[in-house]
């Protein structure tokens, strides 16, 4: 097993990544600058002759950077040189080289996994496509039944993100949707659902377009991020900061995005992850172990059928 992880084109500069994703199951896809400064700590170098940027216009820097480390990795998938790709870059750039080198079977999205008290939910997609069809929310709702279904889940409860539970909420497309998924027998649809039932764990996965997935799921991190702090600070203030750093642990090791893997691109013939541009390399290697999961269970070719 090899998985080429790009570790270019993100918030974090690369030295902080190198040492703490040293495995022999990684591929590194970097400079050559990056790669001869570091040869000395990791033996497999994936080389790349330029970067795209987290503010690069995605067309643009594909056109242009042909030999960016993103699309150099895809050439590699492709090739079957990796089993998989994890990139922290640009993400509207890696869906678009994705698409474009390794190919697609169905309309690319993102899922990301967010605990609930119920085990996680994958909220799908959260930022490939800005808008979506009536068509495409169905299809999204069965290639991510699939992928849960992988992971041992079944049957599936999937919910379609609305502003309200009944039937006739939001736009046209929504309610166009929710009649097409209710014919499905392939999951379990059990109707809109609205973004607070979300964490009480009342599906397994959440259906939405891209652009309310992204504010969804980022939405969510900041929170998430403004309670911790707020309790780190009255912990200390109140000399409890023992327990509060015992409780950070446990929500790090059991919640957090140490646990989870970055963004799943489904749809493309290949495994691909989009890690966030800030990711440490803890949550790198989640995406790691993650892969080699998929790769195990052969998820990809369970999502096909």
């Amino acid at each position: 097993m090899r998985i080429g992880v790009d570790i270019m084109g993100g918030d974090c500069p690369p030295e902080k990544l190198i040492e703490g994703i040293l495995d022999s199951r990684l591929a590194i896809i970097a400079t050559e600058e990056v790669a001869k400064r570091y040869q000395h700590l990791h033996s497999d170098w994936i080389i790349a002759r330029e970067v795209i940027e987290m503010d690069d216009d995605p067309l643009t820097a594909l056109r242009s950077k042909r030999r960016a480390t993103m699309t150099v990795g895809a050439e590699a998938l492709k090739a079957g040189e990796i089993d998989a790709l994890i990139s922290v870059g640009n993400t509207g750039a890696l869906v678009g080289t994705a698409r474009r080198t390794v190919g697609s079977f169905s309309r690319p999205a993102l899922l990301a996994l967010i605990p609930t008290a119920k085990g996680a939910v994958a909220v799908l997609d959260v930022g490939a496509s800005v808008s979506a069809k009536a068509e495409d929310l169905l299809a999204l709702a069965k290639i991510g039944a699939r992928f849960q279904k992988g992971c041992g889940i079944d049957p599936v409860r999937v919910g379609l993100l609305n502003i309200g539970s009944e039937e006739m909420k939001g736009r046209k497309e929504l309610r166009e949707a929710y009649q097409m998924l209710t014919q499905e027998s392939e999951f379990d649809f059990v109707g809109n659902i609205e973004s607070f039932d979300v964490f009480k764990g009342a599906v397994d996965l959440l259906v939405t377009d891209g652009f309310s997935g992204n504010i969804f799921l980022k939405t969510t991190e900041g929170l998430a991020g403004f309670l911790l702090d707020l309790f780190a600070k009255h912990a200390t203030m109140s000399g409890n900061e023992k327990v509060m750093q015992e409780m950070l642990e446990r929500i790090d090791t059991h919640l957090g995005r140490n646990h989870y893997p970055g963004a799943i691109l489904l749809g493309i013939d290949g495994i691909v992850i989009k890690c966030h541009g800030k990711s440490s390399a803890k949550e790198i290697m989640s995406s790691v172990e993650w892969a080699s999961e998929m790769i195990k269970h052969k998820l990809l070719e369970g999502m096909k059928t």
